[in-house]
C-alpha cells in the first residue's frame, strides 16, 4: 500500500471536516509565551524539589491520568491531548508501522490537527508544496483511517487545541510506555507533548522525542527560554507491571537526547503508581 498525497496542499476543500468534541480555549490565542513559561514556574520548580515520582504520588488524583476516555490517534501535540499519539498521527512514519501501531494500540478513530509541525516536516522531506502543508495531514489521516477502517475524526483548528493558538507552551515531553497516559486530566502535571512509547518501537519513539524537543527550543516553542538552569524535560512514564516498558529502561532510551542538548534537556522519570485497592 502506498499513501497518495494530493498534487497540491492549497487545493481547496468541498468537504467541511467534523469538529471534534473537546474544550476550546480561544481565549489564549495570543498568549505571551514568558507568561505562559511563569505559570508553570512554579510546578516545574515543585517536581524538580521533590523528584517527579515522589510529585507524582501525591498528586489526590494522578489515577485519572491513566484513564482514557478514547483510544482515537491523534499527533503528539500538547494541544490534542486525550487518546493515543504518533507525530501528525503517523505522518512520519512507514504506512506499514504506522497501520501496525495503530492496530496494536486498538485505534478506533483518527484525527488531523491545525499548524502540525510534523506534517510540515513531511512535506519539507518529501520536497513538496509548503503552502499549505497542513493539507497533507488531513489527507494522511483520512486514508490511514480507510485503511485501519476506522473513522476519522476530523481536524482538529486552531480554536480547538488545548494550547495558545500561536506557539507551543509545552514545558516537558512525556515518553509514555503505559499506552494509556493524558496529563491533561490532571491539572498539577504541567503541559507536554505525548509520545505512545508503548504503541511503537523505540526508534521511532526517539525519534519523536526529538521533535518535541526540537519544536519546544526552537522559535516555535519556549526557545530561548529553555536552558540549562531551567531545561525542557523528558518525562518517561513507567509501566509498573512490565519490564520492557519500566521507567529505566525507557529513561537509557531517552538518556542521549538530554546529552546532546548542553543541558538544556533533562530527564526526569516516574513509575505509574499502583491503582489504590478499594476498602472491603
Amino acid at each position: 500500500m502506498s499513501f497518495e498525497m494530493p498534487a497540491a496542499a492549497a487545493r481547496p476543500r468541498k468537504d467541511k471536516p467534523l469538529r471534534p468534541m473537546i474544550e476550546t480555549h480561544t481565549e489564549h490565542t495570543h498568549a505571551d509565551p514568558k507568561v505562559e513559561w511563569e505559570k508553570q514556574r512554579d510546578t516545574v520548580r515543585a517536581i524538580e524539589q521533590l523528584g517527579l515520582q515522589r510529585y507524582a504520588e501525591n498528586l489526590p488524583d494522578i489515577q485519572s491520568a491513566f484513564e482514557l476516555d478514547d483510544h482515537c490517534l491523534r499527533c503528539i501535540d500538547e494541544g490534542t491531548p486525550g487518546g493515543i499519539h504518533l507525530a501528525g498521527s503517523g505522518i512520519l512514519m512507514d504506512e506499514v508501522k504506522a497501520i501496525e501501531a495503530s492496530k496494536a494500540a486498538k485505534v478506533d478513530g483518527v484525527y488531523s490537527h491545525a499548524g502540525c509541525g510534523a506534517a510540515a516536516m513531511f512535506a519539507k522531506q518529501k520536497g513538496l508544496d509548503m503552502t499549505n502543508p497542513d493539507e497533507y495531514g488531513r489527507q494522511w489521516a483520512k486514508q490511514l483511517a480507510e485503511r485501519l477502517g476506522v473513522p476519522y475524526k476530523g481536524h482538529i483548528e486552531k480554536s480547538d487545541m488545548k494550547r495558545p493558538a500561536d506557539f507551543h507552551n509545552a514545558r516537558v515531553a512525556y515518553y509514555d510506555g503505559t499506552g494509556s497516559f493524558d496529563p491533561s486530566r490532571v491539572a498539577d502535571l504541567p503541559p507536554g507533548f505525548v509520545i505512545s512509547r508503548r504503541h511503537t518501537d523505540a526508534a521511532n519513539a526517539q525519534s519523536e522525542a526529538d521533535v518535541a524537543v526540537s519544536i519546544a527550543t526552537g522559535d516555535h516553542g519556549f526557545g530561548t527560554l529553555i536552558t540549562d538552569k531551567e531545561p525542557f524535560y523528558l518525562m518517561v512514564v513507567g509501566d509498573p507491571e512490565d519490564p520492557n516498558f519500566s521507567a529505566n529502561k525507557l529513561q537509557a532510551e531517552v538518556d542521549a537526547i538530554a546529552s546532546n542538548s548542553n543541558g538544556r534537556v533533562k530527564v526526569l522519570g516516574f513509575t505509574r503508581p499502583r491503582a489504590m485497592k478499594k476498602a472491603a
